[in-house]
């Protein structure tokens, strides 16, 4: 630059020039500390990403560096969305990889078996004896898993595992030759445990699409388990909601007596009251004491295409009084929870009986697992009443019932064949029957009522007015045919009464009766023998029964599930054929029956009206 008189400062022009050099070298040196920088930081996010994706693997009891596993971790294939289901959500390309797409996965060293021995767990099982189904002991990527192969699905488990800190580490893969998954879902291998991962396939959603529900227990005694629900087209999770707060809210603790020997607590649950003993102490310390538990061995049951979930409820004296029950339904999007709660309480058989009092107190831990059924007590109260165990159980299955696409009446199923006969019971109310035409519908055998006693106090007992022409043209139309006796004695002399009374009715008619001879008892409005103790109703049938018997006939009892289990002593009438009425397919009676009749309001080519409708699994015109 010139000074004031033209001549150019060389002095200052180099000094200018040196500082601008100065200050060009320095923002060199600060470019190439940024490009440094972010070249570091693309190394640590590239480790970062190949140790997740399994590039890398980290020595034992280091965790992944984003502080995650299982799912979280984000492993190739796993479903890190539970929810996103795909039945409401399209899967993206990357959120369904193929099986071959998966990378093999390079492991740290084995540090554990979730199951010592995986081969003698499956042999124990009996996986194997179910059609298509085929389980075995497999190495996939270098680990032991357990592989389920079925005509759709492969359901690989891993057995081996290394461990996050102190955490074992688990995964279940599952394709189906489309779309392959990994779960990190928490379970326990052993005998008992591997057909919970066979799951089972039904539209538990109501959207008419399938979806795979897996009940995986989570320690190895099998007291608890958790559910896991795949919609099948994307192979995506549902979340499952845990149902520990509603079963909370179910029941409370509604007041605290004191009886001078111990406190009275009353419970309310759905609208119910239940009243259970407890030992003595000061109200301040009771009502600190006794409070509810629930969520305690919370476990999942699938049955006929419906979710269940039970839990026990214990009060935290440690005395178990009850059950929490409730169907796991798909409540909102993408979500399945416990839907309708119902508290079951502990009770024995003699709870609604006039001689005892309907409180109860509470049960040891291993009385939890006595076999019991539900039930309903004389005010509404729902049930769960330990069985007697010198009463013979069923040996009928279930799901081996089934109705006939033809006539569309109900039969029991062995191998494809038909091993029940189908009849009905009939009465004056049925009026005039066309035997022929019924008989060529279906109708093997009846059970014809032949007399009955009035409800009324002064009890009279009359011949059913259709009961000839009944017996005559059933007979004649190759109906096998048996009667009933509709009982309100009270007393056991009432009972020989009502016997005799049949037998001869049945007089002219005995050559025809080839079926039992019934001893109807039930509960009717204001009846006179509603108020009967079970002691008084078992000896009033055992003796109507030993009449009949003697007369020559094979006798039996007709009763529901409350009669039966709460108003009668059924160890004290297993010499005697069970006539079991229940309405619904979802039959659960635990004890032994021959005829099951199980529905009132049927319809029965040639019966006017409304028909009963009965299974048999004996014919007794052959004995």
């Amino acid at each position: 630059m010139a000074d004031d008189n033209g001549f150019v400062d060389l002095n200052k022009t180099a000094t200018k020039a040196e500082k601008e050099g100065k200050g060009s070298t320095k923002g060199l040196l600060v470019g190439l500390i940024i490009a440094f920088t972010f070249l570091i930081l693309l190394l640590i996010i590239g480790f970062i990403t190949a140790v997740r994706y399994g590039l890398i693997s980290l020595p034992d009891g280091i965790k992944d560096p984003a502080g995650k596993k299982g799912s979280e971790a984000g492993i190739t294939g796993v479903a890190e969305h539970p929810g996103d289901n795909g039945e409401n959500i399209s899967p993206t390309d990357s959120a369904a990889p193929t099986a071959k797409a998966t990378p093999t996965v390079t492991h740290a060293p084995v540090a554990a078996k979730h199951c010592a021995d995986l081969n003698a767990a499956i042999t124990e099982s009996g996986i194997n004896r179910r059609n298509n189904i085929n389980a075995a002991v497999e190495t996939i990527d270098g680990r032991e898993y357990l592989v389920i192969r079925t005509d759709r699905y492969a359901i690989s488990v891993m057995n081996d595992y290394t461990l996050y800190g102190s955490d074992p580490y688990y995964n279940i893969r599952i394709t189906d030759g489309r779309i392959a998954r990994e779960f990190a879902w928490p379970y326990a291998i052993n005998g008992g445990s591997i057909t919970g991962f066979l799951p089972e396939f039904a539209d538990f959603v109501g959207n008419g699409r399938e979806q795979a529900a897996f009940i995986l227990s989570t320690d190895e005694e099998n007291t608890r388990n958790d559910l896991h629900v795949i919609a099948t087209k994307d192979m995506l999770e549902y979340y499952t909601v845990n149902p520990g707060r509603t079963f909370a809210d179910t029941i409370t603790v509604a007041d605290l007596y004191d009886v001078g020997s111990a406190r009275i607590a009353k419970l309310v649950a759905n609208d119910r009251s239940y009243y259970v003993t407890l030992p003595y102490m000061a109200l301040e310390e009771a009502q600190q004491k006794y409070t509810i538990e629930t969520d305690i061995e919370t476990k999942y049951l699938i049955r006929k295409n419906a979710i269940e979930v039970r839990s026990l409820v214990m009060l935290d004296n440690g005395g178990y009084i009850g059950e929490m029950r409730s169907p796991v339904t798909f409540t909102s999007r993408d979500m399945f929870e416990a839907s309708s709660c119902t508290f079951y309480l502990y009770s024995d058989d003699d709870f609604s009986d006039k001689d005892h009092v309907g409180i109860v107190s509470p049960i040891s831990y291993d009385l939890t697992h006595a076999d019991r059924v539900t039930t309903t007590g004389a005010n509404g109260e729902r049930l769960l009443v330990k069985l007697r165990d010198n009463v013979p159980r069923t040996t009928l299955d279930p799901d081996k019932y089934a109705y006939d696409p033809v006539t569309g009446l109900k039969g029991y199923y062995e191998d494809g064949k038909n091993i029940a006969m189908f009849g009905v019971d009939v009465s004056r109310w049925n009026e005039n029957i066309d035997w022929t035409r019924a008989a060529a519908a279906g109708v093997e055998f009846a059970i014809i009522r032949a007399a009955y006693r009035g409800t009324a106090a002064e009890g009279n007992i009359n011949t059913d007015p259709y009961f000839e022409q009944n017996i005559k043209n059933a007979y004649n139309a190759g109906v096998k045919v048996g009667a009933y006796f509709f009982s309100q004695a009270t007393t056991v002399e009432e009972a020989v009464e009502e016997a005799n009374y049949i037998i001869e009715v049945l007089r002219p008619y005995k050559d025809m009766v080839t079926f039992p001879v019934a001893f109807d008892t039930e509960k009717a409005d204001n009846a006179r023998a509603n108020d009967l103790s079970a002691d008084e109703r078992t000896e009033i049938a055992k003796v109507f029964c030993e009449t009949v018997k003697n007369a020559g006939y094979k006798p039996m009892i007709y009763f529901s599930t409350v009669w039966s289990l709460m108003y009668l002593n059924l160890e004290e009438l297993t010499d005697y054929d069970i006539w079991y009425a229940y309405y619904s397919d979802d039959i659960y009676y635990p004890y032994d029956y021959k005829i099951w009749q199980y529905q009132s309001d049927g319809s029965v080519p040639g019966i006017p009206g409304h028909a009963d409708m009965n299974v048999c699994f004996k014919d007794y015109s052959k004995e």
